[in-house]
């Protein structure tokens, strides 16, 4: 199980084929944090799309990469057109090399470094494949190597559209209209600091915020931003769970009754004439 030359994505694979089986067409593939590093070939088989060494069908594992000769599209179960893939990434590495899957992310699944060596040269036949046997070149766009490469073997055979997470949410939820209503937008983070704003979450929603003209307010778990920081950084409050009465790990056990405090605490600090 903790193996990333024998794990594979082939259960997400058939949770998206039971979507796409119950009549959805357009798949929202969230990425990143997996156990696997095999190009997403786990998928594609649920898909039947198979790995192909020589005529016989490889398992969909990392260390079936070095050996794929060709890829047989015989078995889809479905037209590719008739589909579209948001993958949703915030990772940009790319699929193979110092920075792709295999060396930056397959140590974190228990490859050693013969695994990586031989994940890395893997990938880069996967790679080599499709752009033989398709025309395309799926390993340097940003993303390609997120989840052990599951955004590059979507992108090689399926319309496909790579999204920062936080983009994605923010259109699905229709943050835009929400925020338009708002008087006041209250977001979150684990740790409010200097490097925040060139992170995800509270960059997106304070980016839309800044264009609306709405005051943002933050409950983050701990905080090292001081007053000048925070007004510098445009939040119109910042409540951390983590005080000086307030060490981390009770802030950790009790979150949710912390959470609800220190919202009233941020409403109760601040005049609602400054809104």
């Amino acid at each position: 199980e903790r193996n990333c030359l024998n794990t594979s994505s082939l259960g997400t694979g058939e949770l998206i084929w039971d979507a796409i089986d119950k009549g959805a067409r357009q798949i929202y593939l969230f990425i990143g944090g997996s156990a696997t590093t095999e190009a997403g070939l786990g998928i594609l088989q649920a898909l039947g799309i198979n790995a192909i060494n020589k005529g016989q069908i490889l398992p969909p594992v990392g260390s079936s990469l070095v050996d794929i000769t060709e890829f047989d599209t015989s078995g889809l179960k479905i037209e590719p057109q008739e589909l579209e893939f948001i993958v949703v990434c915030d990772v940009r590495n790319p699929l193979y090399g110092p920075q792709g899957a295999a060396f930056v992310y397959a140590p974190q699944k228990g490859a050693d470094q013969q695994a990586v060596h031989l994940l890395d040269k893997g990938l880069r036949n996967f790679a080599d494949i499709i752009r033989q046997q398709r025309g395309l070149n799926v390993h340097d766009f940003e993303g390609s190597g997120a989840a052990g490469g599951i955004a590059a073997g979507i992108k090689s055979f399926f319309p496909a559209r790579i999204q920062r997470g936080i983009d994605t949410i923010m259109e699905l939820v229709d943050l835009r209209t929400a925020l338009s209503r708002a008087d006041l937008v209250i977001t979150g983070e684990g740790k409010l600091d200097g490097q925040t704003l060139e992170g995800k979450v509270i960059a997106g929603v304070h980016g839309l915020c800044k264009i609306a003209g709405k005051k943002l307010a933050v409950i983050c778990g701990s905080s090292t931003l001081t007053p000048e920081q925070t007004r510098d950084m445009g939040f119109w409050e910042v409540q951390p769970l983590v005080k000086d009465d307030i060490p981390m790990q009770e802030a950790l056990d009790n979150a949710f009754e912390l959470v609800s405090k220190r919202a009233f605490e941020l409403l109760s600090a601040r005049s609602f004439n400054d809104l």
